[in-house]
């Protein structure tokens, strides 16, 4: 291993609550280790992970995030950069809605046929749903204020799934034509609540439907890394009982099955049962965003402190 490890950092999807899951993990890890998760080499960012994704690579630290979303002051530099932000003129995501399935493309089916081993029924069922009221303009234009239309030097990866053909677009990696502001929308783009993002005229859902985290990304980096951070807020460490936490948990265990083969040593951070209490049943409730922020900082520091993180450390 080199003096700097080589760290690569995905942020899986999660809500606003995942949002303050994520700003809670890095400040814990940057409390326990003094890493600073700006530093990772690459960043991936799905759905909810893409905000805090960007707001690492723009250069907004860890601690800085856990005190936005906890509403505490930030420090001076990460306030100047959070306040380059527009105001976002989107209102909430509803809380329910009728989801209606429509008839899966023919595109989308035919490439299950061309290539089955990357068949995903999920991500045709999301890609063939009605889209919901909600447009994603607004988040794009909030975010562009402080990301511009450059992409930052350093990868940042941001998965969505293209609707025509339920195929996963990797922005930053496949493609950079679009502002990072524009592929942020478009990975947040909840099927059956959101309108598709449009990019070049291409209609573009949440990467999440194709994975929560799209960690097995990791492998394809341009150089080998010395170590994974997974942080999942929507799988679990423990059993719950809960079927869509269970499908979700097993999904990135099959990912990071596949990183420790690629000889990736690989470090899960998601929630045990006492952290599912404090996120609560909504992922969208923005009053849980303080308490969830502080939880999450102690359990990360705790656990970074036991070891489970001291690859971070040269």
């Amino acid at each position: 291993m080199t003096d700097t490890p080589r760290v690569g950092l995905v942020l899986g999807a999660g809500g606003i609550t995942g949002q303050a899951f994520h700003s809670g993990f890095l400040a814990g890890l940057a409390d326990a280790t003094g890493w600073d998760a700006r530093d990772a080499s690459v960043v991936v960012g799905t759905s909810a992970g893409s905000w805090v994704a960007t707001y690492l690579r723009f250069g907004i630290s860890g601690p800085d995030l856990a005190a936005a979303y906890a509403d505490e002051p930030m420090t001076p530099e990460g306030k100047a950069l959070a306040d380059r932000q527009n105001p976002d003129p989107s209102p909430p995501l509803p809380e329910g809605g009728r989801l209606r399935l429509g008839v899966p493309s023919i595109p989308s089916l035919l490439g299950a046929a061309r290539a089955p081993c990357d068949f995903r029924l999920i991500a045709v069922l999301a890609a063939a749903l009605t889209p919901g009221p909600m447009p994603t303009t607004g988040w794009a234009e909030s975010l562009h204020g402080l990301t511009g239309d450059a992409w930052p030097d350093r990868p940042l990866w941001i998965p969505a799934l293209r609707r025509r053909d339920a195929r996963r677009v990797v922005f930053g990696r496949d493609d950079r034509t679009p502002s990072v502001a524009a592929a942020v929308a478009a990975s947040s783009a909840v099927p059956g609540y959101c309108e598709p993002a449009v990019i070049d005229g291409v209609e573009y859902i949440d990467g999440a439907a194709y994975s929560p985290t799209n960690a097995d990304l990791l492998r394809d980096t341009p150089e080998k890394l010395d170590l994974a951070i997974v942080s999942s807020p929507m799988s679990a460490s423990e059993w719950t009982g809960a079927s869509e936490r269970a499908l979700h948990s097993l999904r990135l265990a099959l990912e990071t099955w596949a990183l420790r083969r690629a000889g990736i040593p690989t470090v899960v951070f998601a929630p045990d049962a006492e952290t599912l209490d404090v996120l609560g049943p909504s992922s969208r409730d923005r009053a849980r965003r303080p308490a969830v922020v502080h939880h999450v900082r102690e359990l990360a520091a705790t656990r970074a402190e036991s070891g489970a993180f001291a690859a971070l450390t040269p």
